[in-house]
């Protein structure tokens, strides 16, 4: 019964360093064992945390063949940062990993309903991660898909890359309600003029003032605008 326990245990274990002695199944029965031994003191097992890690299909270190000069580019780690794909088995090490289905933009096909696909969210979230509003930093996948041009009714292909962006709920409310007219000239690309006459532009790598209105107007509205981005 004890053998089962650990062996049931140790299947759902990740993987374990090979400079422990042993098979790997005899290493997670090994680590079983300290589970239960925790738990019958009463300890809660060891804390777990997801990490989501984003490698581009193209990167060197995928495509590159056995011959090649070893290239590496770069992973993006959810909640930690950028890390060099050369790295990733050691920062892995030990680690329960489960790979995602790669999502193709060029095959998620505009859609006539309102709401916004699974994949296709996924994908916006991927290529913007934070509301598109000037200077916004609220995760994409806190925000909700905003139709740059306005969704009507009866039309056709409307939900798709090129007419959706994450927007927090107050910058929604902005570009609904204050004036604010939003463009988007290419999928992920946002040209946003504000109510007085700004003009910004809103990529995956940030936000960039492009104009502005005369200086008189300018200075007296500067503030204002530097108010509602900083709380949108």
């Amino acid at each position: 019964m004890f053998d089962h326990v650990l062996t049931q245990i140790a299947t759902t274990l990740p993987a374990l360093p090979e400079t422990i002695p042993g098979t790997d199944l005899d290493r997670r029965r090994a680590v079983a064992v300290g589970i239960l031994a925790r738990q019958a003191l009463g300890q809660e097992a060891l804390p777990t945390h997801t990490l989501i890690v984003h490698i581009a299909a193209d990167d060197p270190a995928l495509t590159a063949g056995p011959d090649a000069t070893p290239m590496s580019g770069v992973a993006r780690v959810e909640d930690w940062g950028p890390l060099l794909t050369e790295q990733l088995p050691a920062f892995l090490d030990g680690s329960k990993v489960v790979v995602r289905p790669i999502v193709d933009p060029a095959g998620l096909r505009p859609a006539d309903c309102y709401e916004t696909p699974a994949r296709m969210r996924f994908a916006i979230e991927q290529r913007n991660p934070v509301d598109v509003f000037p200077w916004g930093t609220r995760k994409a996948c806190h925000c909700d898909m905003d139709h740059t041009v306005p969704y009507i009714d009866g039309r056709a292909g409307q939900t798709s890359l090129a007419n959706l962006g994450p927007l927090s709920r107050k910058a929604h409310r902005a570009k609904t309600h204050s004036k604010w007219t939003l463009e988007q000239p290419a999928p992920g690309i946002y040209h946003w003029t504000s109510p007085h006459g700004y003009h910004y532009q809103v990529t995956p790598h940030g936000t960039t003032r492009v104009s502005v209105p005369p200086t008189e107007e300018a200075d007296h509205h500067k503030r204002f605008e530097t108010t509602v981005a900083m709380r949108t």
